[in-house]
């Protein structure tokens, strides 16, 4: 397997403009400053492309791109803290902590998993949005739609358009569901279908 890490070539283009633009300020420049914990950085690594593939990096905009979609079997795989996300292009603005990742995307947080077409995610707020034929699946909750947001620091789901969800008491249809993990519910908007799965009874047993 061919794997190819764009990490260190990031970090030394960054360290770079770093300096350069200290020495043309004509400014002391500071102590180095501790490397960031590893799960502060987003790390992107592409995985099974062939040598004459190549990426992009722009060290003044701070944005990278690869696209791995004409190769078969290559992805590109995202790890920021506990997610990882894994696609066949992706779009990284550093300085905006925006992640772009489409074509065939898998997300995996905890007990957390998404597929879908396209998937935004911007780091700093934790806030993820996928987009087309989304399909998600928890240790809670199975569901489908057209578009959702997962919003990681509240622990709150919003499914919008052609929502079917299935938990172990029911199935739920509608347009918009907001699943609250905190308290274990989920809350609608507009149109909904709840179907209900009736407890088997207690065994009873004799005296």
């Amino acid at each position: 397997m061919k794997r190819t890490s764009l990490v260190i070539a990031i970090i030394l283009l960054a360290a770079f403009t770093f300096c350069a633009a200290a020495q043309e300020a004509d400014v002391e420049q500071p102590a180095a400053a501790k490397p960031a914990e590893q799960s502060d950085r987003v790390m992107i690594e592409t995985v099974d492309v062939p040598l004459e593939f190549t990426g992009s990096f722009n060290w003044e905009t701070g944005e990278f791109t690869a696209d791995v979609s004409e190769y078969e079997g290559a992805y590109i795989q995202i790890t920021f803290k506990d997610v990882v996300v894994i696609g066949q292009a992706v779009v990284h603005r550093q300085k905006e902590n925006y992640l772009l990742v489409t074509g065939n995307v898998r997300v995996e947080q905890k007990d957390f998993v998404l597929i879908c077409d396209q998937v935004e995610y911007y780091t700093e707020l934790e806030k993820l949005i996928g987009t087309g034929n989304v399909k998600v699946k928890t240790d809670d909750i199975d569901a489908s739609s057209d578009e959702m947001i997962y919003l990681q620091k509240e622990e709150q789901v919003d499914f919008i358009g052609n929502v079917a969800a299935e938990t172990k008491d029911a199935t739920i249809y509608g347009e918009h569901l907001i699943v609250l993990r905190p308290t274990n519910s989920i809350r609608f908007n507009g149109w909904f279908r709840v179907e209900t799965k009736e407890s088997e009874p207690a065994a009873q047993t004799g005296e």
